[in-house]
């Protein structure tokens, strides 16, 4: 122990050596007036705090190749031995199957494949100033399927050879269907815009109504005529060789026309 009197008036250090440093007390004197107090600081000898960071660097490097060699063996295990698991996908009925009879039945006569696109874009503005542009896109392969109905009377007429038929108009199968398995989405928000998913959502909603309207359309059904038309060739052609043993040969002819197609058309022959 050593004793050494602090540069401050009425106070006295006293240095006491210990193994990690020196202990250091501060003595300060009472006076009449005032109650001394004594305190204690302890200081870290400089070779021993180089000691002390050491021991913590090789500890801390010690923590992170432990670290290390747990994240390998997980992976190594996880390697040999993957984890195993199923997903199940069920669908839920809701609601009872209603099961609609067709009178007379259908015959469907063609199937057109587009692969459709759909898009919808929301642009908002506030006292003129624009809020960008939410844009999003469908796009899915869609199947249209075309039939006629067997119910109403066919105006057939046999004239030698030849067999003029006057079929029923065709008409598309509803709702149309596409693939979900192919279904890809995108959608993206406006500057200033949050809605990418709701705007989606809507486009989503509207898809059936969009394909109804397209299966209508003057353009996909004029697709379907060619191979409808080819089709009720061959029914009808099936049907007299059975019932009539009409048609046997290749000098045959099966014509048939829709309600709708010019009188002038190579297909409108009308008997006489």
């Amino acid at each position: 122990m050593s004793a050494c009197t602090s540069a401050k008036p009425g106070i006295l250090v006293l240095a006491w050596p210990f193994h990690s440093g020196v202990k250091l007390y501060q003595l300060r004197y009472s006076t009449p007036q005032k109650t001394g107090s004594f305190a204690t600081r302890t200081s870290i000898h400089p070779t021993t705090r180089h000691s002390l960071a050491v021991q913590i660097n090789l500890n801390l490097k010690s923590l992170a190749s432990l670290a290390l060699a747990v994240a390998l063996a997980g992976w190594a295990v996880w390697k040999l031995n993957p984890l195993s698991g199923r997903t199940d996908t069920a669908v839920i009925a809701t609601e009872v199957p209603v099961i609609i009879r067709t009178e007379g039945g259908l015959l469907e006569v063609a199937t057109v494949r587009a692969q459709e696109r759909f898009s919808r874009v929301d642009a908002k503005e506030i006292w003129g100033i624009p809020l960008g542009t939410t844009v999003s896109h469908i796009q899915a392969p869609a199947y249209y399927r075309y039939q006629i109905e067997l119910a109403p009377e066919w105006r057939v007429v046999i004239r030698g050879k030849t067999c003029f038929v006057q079929a029923p108009a065709i008409k598309p199968s509803l709702p149309v269907a596409f693939d979900t398995s192919a279904l890809q989405k995108y959608s993206q928000n406006g500057w200033a815009r949050f809605n990418a998913q709701e705007n989606l959502a809507a486009l989503e909603r509207s898809i059936s109504t969009e394909l109804e309207s397209r299966a209508r359309s003057d353009t996909y059904r004029l697709l379907a005529t060619p191979p409808a038309r080819q089709t009720v060739e061959e029914f009808v052609r099936k049907w007299l060789l059975k019932e009539q043993a009409w048609g046997g040969g290749p000098d045959y002819r099966v014509v048939v026309t829709f309600p709708g197609e010019p009188s002038n058309g190579p297909a409108a022959v009308s008997p006489h």
